[in-house]
């Protein structure tokens, strides 16, 4: 339980797999695995407790700032 607390705990943090791994002594597989399995509750529980939210804004200052700070300007096909 230990492990799979500091597995999370480092890719929480922003580790990679290959880094988690070598952090916590535990295969790339494991590592995998027990993100995968997290992963899997945590859209379980995300299903079970988010519903019926209606959006009246949004804000994707975000996502523009992401897309605009690909490369260089975008050009049209002909």
């Amino acid at each position: 339980m230990e492990r799979a607390e500091s597995v999370l705990h480092h890719l929480a943090e922003g580790c990679g797999v290959r880094q988690t791994a070598r952090l916590t002594g535990v295969s790339k597989d494991t590592v995998q695995r027990l993100q995968r399995q997290a992963g899997e509750h945590a859209k379980s529980v995300h299903e079970e407790r988010v519903q019926d939210v209606t959006v009246h804004e949004a804000q994707f200052d975000e996502r523009w700032s992401f897309v605009g700070k690909k490369g260089g300007p975008a050009r049209r096909r002909r």
